[in-house]
This record gives C-alpha cells, sequence and structure tokens, in this order.
C-alpha cells in the first residue's frame, strides 16, 4: 500500500518535530571543537584524540584531526563533557578538560621556547593550574622525607630508624592529599576538571565540600558518565567510612541457631 503525506503536513508537522528531535539530540550529546596551527606536526602525523576513564585506567578514541601543510586543524567532536588526553607522534600529549560548547585552540607558544599555548577552555585552564600545584605540593612535601628513607635505606640504619623515616612520608604525604582537597574546593569548584581530582580525593578531609562541588557539577550534567562516576566514588567512601553501616551478614552457629551480625552490635 502506497501512503503519501499531505505537504502541508509536512511543512507545518513532520519537519518542526524532526528539527527538535535533531536539536534535543545536540542538546543531549553536545559539541565541542578543537583547532590550531601547530607548525612542527605534519599532515602524515595524524594527532587523535582519546577520553579517559579513571577508574579503568583506560581510554577509548574519540576522533582524529586532520593536519594542513601548515600544521593547521580544525575538528568537530560530538560528545559529552570529559577528560581528554590528544595524542600526538613521539609520545608528546596534552591532557585536555572539555565542556560542552567549548572551542579549544591549541599554538605553539614562540616567546616560550616553543612550549603549547591552550586557549578556550576554563575546564583546561582549571586542569593545569591543579596539575602544577600538585607538583608543587609533592615537591615541597613528600619528595623530601622520601628522599631521606632512600638515603637511610642504603646506608643500612637500624629498622626502627627507617620505620620512623617511613612514618613521615606517610603523614607527608597524606598533608599532600589534604592540600589536593583543598585546592579542589577553593579553585576547581565545578569544573570539569573535578574529575581528573577524583583519584586523589582524600575521604577523611573536607569530604562534605567535595560533595557539594559534584553535586553542583552533575546538577547540570545529570547525565554525564563522569557525574557518575564521581557520585559513586563518593558513595563507595561513605560506605567504608568509620562508623557507616556494614553489610547484613547472617550464619548459623554450631547449635544450629540463626545469627545476624546487626544483633551484635552495641
Amino acid at each position: 500500500m502506497l501512503i503519501t503525506l499531505n505537504p502541508k503536513f509536512v511543512c507545518e508537522g513532520l519537519l518542526p518535530l524532526l528539527s527538535t528531535i535533531v536539536l534535543f539530540q545536540s542538546i543531549a550529546m553536545g559539541d565541542f571543537w578543537i583547532s590550531g596551527s601547530l607548525p612542527e606536526v605534519s599532515p602524515d602525523e595524524v594527532p587523535k584524540l582519546f577520553r579517559e576513564n579513571l577508574e579503568l585506567r583506560a581510554r577509548t578514541l574519540e576522533g582524529k584531526l586532520s593536519v594542513d601543510s601548515e600544521g593547521n586543524f580544525h575538528q568537530q567532536f560530538e560528545g559529552e563533557p570529559g577528560l581528554f588526553s590528544l595524542a600526538f607522534p613521539g609520545d608528546r600529549k596534552i591532557s585536555l578538560a572539555i565542556d560542552e560548547g567549548q572551542r579549544v585552540v591549541i599554538q605553539t607558544d614562540i616567546k616560550d621556547h616553543g612550549a603549547l599555548k591552550i586557549a578556550g577552555s576554563p575546564d583546561t585552564d582549571a586542569l593545569i593550574a591543579y596539575e602544577s600545584f600538585r607538583r608543587e605540593s609533592l615537591a615541597r612535601l613528600v619528595y623530601p622525607p622520601r628522599a631521606a628513607l632512600n638515603e637511610a635505606t642504603a646506608r643500612g640504619v637500624s629498622a626502627e630508624r627507617l620505620a620512623a623515616l617511613s612514618e613521615q612520608e606517610v603523614e607527608a604525604y597524606g598533608a599532600h592529599r589534604r592540600e589536593l582537597n583543598d585546592f579542589t574546593i577553593e579553585h576547581i569548584g565545578k569544573s570539569v576538571a573535578l574529575y581528573a581530582t577524583s583519584l586523589r580525593w582524600d575521604p577523611d578531609h573536607r569530604l562534605s565540600e567535595i560533595e557539594d562541588a559534584v553535586k553542583a557539577f552533575s546538577k547540570n550534567r545529570p547525565q554525564a558518565a563522569i557525574s557518575k562516576r564521581m557520585i559513586e566514588k563518593l558513595q563507595s567512601f561513605r560506605r567504608t567510612a568509620i562508623g557507616a553501616n556494614g553489610a547484613s551478614l547472617a550464619g548459623q552457629s554450631l547449635d544450629g541457631k540463626s545469627h545476624r551480625l546487626e544483633d551484635s552490635k552495641g
């Protein structure tokens, strides 16, 4: 049976509906752009954009960038906000935190000895600031006691002295993680870079404020994968926190009576 559509229906009814569907899909997925000029990159060298999954320590290919003979590139990507790495041949890699609608521009900064300059993404700016602070905090807090421990180990000092130095290193690393929480709360906020900081959250320091930042981030991105991952991580912290309710366990004693773990609390 042949079905014909009234042209008036197509123009006034179907086309607006299709436009709405396309618009909804665009809003749901989101777009972002990566462009720039890197004269040192040839057309034969294909930069690849990967999406990072921190929990699985894995990455998936998001797409490739086409580079012309002068090192220029401009590529549109469709996808939700996330943490990315832009990989160039020769193990050169750029870490990016990109939100929907952002137009990331990457160029070589001649004034800074050829360093890469990234613009158009406040989230990437936040990520760079976090990583810079993380390295500085490590160098200031963690590396000195670690070096002292390594030196003492090489000298063959007593076990008691090694234990004391080891404890100092552990305490220093704890202070380092607390500093990272502070920086995250005070400078990262609800940026996409928040996901990158989740690797080193300290569940015993200002966790409720980290939760507030995650809630603010996920409020406008409830379906984003990184929103769900951060929420799941916070939930795991709460489940394993001191004083949290444990799993309900039950079993039988030797005399055949049933017992529940929760009956023994207190």
